[in-house]
């Protein structure tokens, strides 16, 4: 017999919780994935292949020691699987443009999405289950740490609603 669990902490259909169990539960999990397979090819959900296709390359790219001549630290697995996670995490119901995919020099990973020089939400992944983020609103800024375990914490959501409403 399978039990229907409600999710209360999924922010999409694409960060659904693991607490349902039976075959019917996998089932539905493999449907899903179909499903969510489907959106991630459309127009909405297309980049999230072009945003994972970007973090490998940085990945490959700054992977090294001291990549940048200045003593920069390689960027770790662990903060490029996070991103991953992120990038998953993104709901689908955002139409979202691609945001810039880059490095930081402590080995976190940054994505920046920048609508103009007075509008900007940049999100450091560092792989430690933390998010940083900064982000300007024309007069007004905001910026914090997040814990980031199973789903994208609520802020970062807003703000990205923010940026580009």
């Amino acid at each position: 017999m399978t039990m229907a669990m409600p999710c209360n902490v999924c922010t999409s259909i694409t960060s659904l919780s693991d607490i349902g169990m039976g075959t019917d539960s996998e089932q539905l999990k493999s449907s899903i994935d179909n499903v969510i397979g489907g959106f991630e090819r459309t127009q909405t959900i297309g980049s999230k292949d072009q945003m994972r296709n970007d973090l490998a390359r940085v990945f490959v790219e700054y992977s090294s020691q001291d990549w940048d001549g200045e003593g920069a630290l390689p960027i770790s697995k662990d903060a490029y699987f996070e991103t991953l996670r992120f990038i998953k995490g993104l709901p689908i119901y955002l139409d979202l443009p691609l945001p810039v995919i880059s490095p930081d020099n402590d080995g976190e990973i940054s994505l920046e999405w920048y609508r103009d020089n007075r509008h900007v939400l940049v999100v450091s992944i560092s792989g430690k289950n933390s998010i940083a983020y900064a982000g300007l609103f024309g007069a007004n800024k905001t910026y914090g740490t997040e814990y980031f375990a199973e789903s994208l914490p609520p802020i970062i959501l807003i703000n990205l609603r923010r940026l580009y409403s």
